[in-house]
């Protein structure tokens, strides 16, 4: 809402935390009377430039691996979730229960399709 009335506010240029956004190139499109159809528009220019911004992320992608070991915070494939009762009870666990939080852990937010988003 605050782009669509023409604030520039984007968490991921204000760098509240430590994040990879800076090198990527992208605009922050801005409306100009706040209106819902102003809201709208820049909505779509957001959804064009979050495309741009995945093209160069694809194209920067290093070779290898891309998800983590920890079995306790990765699910598991459908093929082991298919052929293994104890990866399907693992799966089901993982999507129903979440993950365990340690102690100390901090929260942060993000740019996400609606606005800012807190995540631990």
């Amino acid at each position: 809402m605050l782009r669509g009335s023409g604030i520039n506010w984007d968490l991921r240029k204000v760098g509240f935390f430590d994040t990879s956004y800076r090198n990527f190139k992208f605009k922050i499109p801005l409306g100009l009377k706040g209106d819902c159809y102003d809201r709208f528009l820049i909505r779509i220019e957001e959804m064009r430039e979050s495309v741009f911004i995945l093209e160069q992320a694809l194209k920067n992608l290093p070779a290898g691996k891309f998800l983590s070991a920890n079995l306790k915070v990765v699910g598991p494939t459908r093929w082991d979730m298919r052929n293994s009762m104890e990866n399907l009870i693992h799966h089901f666990k993982l999507h129903t229960e979440g993950f365990a939080i340690a102690k100390n852990v901090i929260y942060f937010s993000y740019e996400a399709p609606k606005g800012e988003f807190v995540s631990l």
